[in-house]
């Protein structure tokens, strides 16, 4: 005798298929990323200061590192280092999370020693609070100890006097708003202000020139 598969048990069926599919796809995708934190890959490529591409296609970036962007000061050394120290040699990575744009966030050790600090207290790059990880107190001493020695960038990209006495308007820019304001010599906060060029900063000789860059007087002049 035949039997049917009534309406409630085609209902439990498919619940079943359903459930156990996800279960699978959430497997496979937290496998992938607990195995890609514990292989030994070689570095195929540096993106720049903070970022490198291993073998398998697959981007890292370094937590708690903020390199210069491209084409902003010490961009170019910054990567230069990190290609000197890691690029075509075989280094382990630890991930931890992942950044806005869904790149692995971790570290890089190289023969054993995290590559992270050694770009910080070089001052190839500034110390970046998110994305951190368990590293963090070390991280962050050292960027301190790079900054208070004007090592690397903290010495050839930051300053609080101008190079060129016509060109002293300061430009900044807000590090959560992305607001960028200029600073006339005579504005409340100028003396206080910091030109950090690495972080694409500058100085401007007129207004029209800071306003062409896209920043607009602060409301503090």
């Amino acid at each position: 005798m035949k039997r049917f598969i009534g309406k409630p048990n085609v209902l439990v069926l498919s619940l079943t298929l359903i459930g156990s599919l996800l279960f699978n796809v959430f497997l496979l995708k937290n496998l992938q990323k607990v195995d890609s934190s514990k292989k030994i890959f070689e570095v195929i490529q540096v993106m720049d200061g903070d970022s490198v591409m291993v073998t398998g296609n697959f981007q890292l970036r370094l937590g708690g590192v903020e390199a210069p962007e491209k084409d902003n000061c010490y961009a170019e050394e910054s990567k230069g280092f990190l290609e000197d120290l890691v690029l075509n040699k075989e280094v382990e990575i630890e991930t931890f999370t992942e950044d806005a744009y869904n790149r692995p966030v971790g570290y890089l050790y190289l023969d054993g020693e995290l590559v992270n600090q050694k770009l910080l207290e070089s001052g190839y790059a500034r110390y970046g609070s998110r994305g951190a990880g368990r590293h963090k107190e070390v991280l962050l001493k050292v960027a301190h100890e790079a900054e208070a020695e004007s090592r690397g960038l903290y010495g050839e990209c930051t300053s609080m006097t101008p190079k060129n006495k016509n060109c002293a308007i300061k430009g900044n820019i807000n590090r959560d708003t992305k607001v960028r304001d200029y600073h006339l010599p005579e504005c409340r906060h100028y003396n206080l202000t910091i030109v950090q060029e690495d972080r694409g900063e500058g100085w401007f000789c007129s207004e029209e020139e800071a306003i062409k860059a896209g920043y607009k007087k602060s409301p503090t002049c």
